[in-house]
């Protein structure tokens, strides 16, 4: 019996025990104003002794349910991750499953010419991954619209580093259309600085990807770091 049905069997007992006692609670000939206090309070201390010993049960039960699941959870997730790279799919009904190949390789590929390009730091091959219409919000605080902001804020980091490198991780993709994709996750960097010390960073991502000519490029690209509390001024 999994935790699921010994939840359901307790419950219904508790019902049971609770109609059995208000049913012969019921039936018991009053005779005068005392008997019945009496019983009113015999009989409030049964159903409430049930209701403690039901709820410390369940409240047990549901910690072992809540250690389990969560176990089995973490278990079927890392899996995914390991056998879909990261790369999930949600549906327009929410539901999420392994990302179709077409969208794995979209991504996979827009990554891997992203890498190139920034393997040496190249700001011409890095601003050609972008559409002419391309929106970003990177490690700056202003937005760059189009290829010229594209352009000004990739060569604004060339006198801090040599070489970075992305990997994208934890991937949920959305599909627009056939030739559109949105995906949402978080990227880890490997950046090599000018003065040859290795550092990185993790940062949430959101990319929108679209083939234009038959080349998969970046229409949208926000990347920002996860913050330590809500910002909310208090």
């Amino acid at each position: 019996m999994n935790i699921g049905q010994m939840y359901l069997r307790l419950h219904s007992l508790h019902v049971f025990e609770e109609k059995f006692t208000y049913d012969r609670q019921s039936k018991k000939e009053v005779s005068t104003d005392k008997e019945t206090k009496m019983r009113t309070i015999d009989a409030t201390r049964k159903v409430g002794l049930t209701k403690f010993t039901h709820s410390a049960v369940m409240c047990g039960l549901l910690a072992i349910s809540f250690l389990i699941s969560g176990s089995s959870s973490a278990q079927t997730t890392v899996g995914a991750m390991e056998t879909n790279e990261g790369i999930m799919s949600i549906s327009p009904d929410g539901a999420l499953s392994a990302a179709s190949a077409a969208a794995k390789s979209a991504l996979e590929n827009v990554q891997a010419r992203w890498n190139d390009a920034a393997k040496n730091w190249d700001v011409a091959a890095l601003t050609a991954l972008y559409t002419k219409d391309a929106l970003m919000y990177g490690g700056r605080p202003d937005m760059s619209v189009g290829l010229p902001g594209v352009n000004r804020y990739f060569s604004s980091y060339s006198e801090m580093l040599t070489s970075a490198n992305l990997d994208l991780k934890d991937q949920v993709v959305v599909e627009l259309a056939s030739d559109m994709y949105l995906a949402q996750g978080f990227g880890v960097f490997g950046i090599r600085l000018k003065s040859g010390k290795d550092v990185g960073t993790t940062m949430r991502t959101t990319l929108l990807i679209v083939n234009r000519d038959g080349e998969w490029k970046i229409l949208d690209h926000h990347f920002s770091s996860s913050p330590e509390a809500p910002p909310i001024p208090q």
